[in-house]
């Protein structure tokens, strides 16, 4: 049969930019537990693994954060990070490459407040709308 591929159960991202006043970098780990898709960010510095356990969700990505450029003039500039064997990887901050995989998903960020729509004011600073015992026409 043809060789299939499976997409990896942890995915992670560089969610910010790589600042010169410091020596850690934010990544935004999403993985595949319980039929869902869950998200958590950490800030890890050279050396460090890039995720944990929390909250019984395993977010270990099994990569290790190497070093950061922190050039004065590129705040996206790249990380170095390598996974278990040693490999080495350039990852940089970009935005469009997290949220293409969040609209792979379908990602619904649950912390995230619902947009509300500015009511409409009345002159005397109320809002508009009709008053308690008003009848929406017949038969209401």
């Amino acid at each position: 049969s043809e060789p299939i591929s499976v997409d990896p159960i942890t995915r992670f991202f560089v969610a910010t930019g790589v600042s010169t006043s410091s020596a850690s970098v934010r990544f935004e780990v999403f993985h595949w537990q319980g039929g869902k898709w869950h998200q958590k960010q950490f800030t890890v510095s050279p050396g460090d693994m890039i995720g944990r356990v929390e909250d019984s969700i395993d977010f270990q990505t099994g990569w290790t954060l190497v070093d950061l450029d922190v050039s004065p003039y590129m705040s996206d500039g790249p990380v170095l990070v390598a996974d278990r064997n040693g490999n080495l990887e350039r990852k940089r901050y970009d935005a469009g490459e997290a949220n293409r995989f969040k609209r792979e998903i379908g990602w619904v960020d649950p912390n995230a407040q619902p947009r509300q729509q500015p009511g409409m004011m009345g002159p005397d600073g109320m809002p508009y709308g009709p008053p308690p015992d008003y009848m929406m026409g017949p038969g209401y």
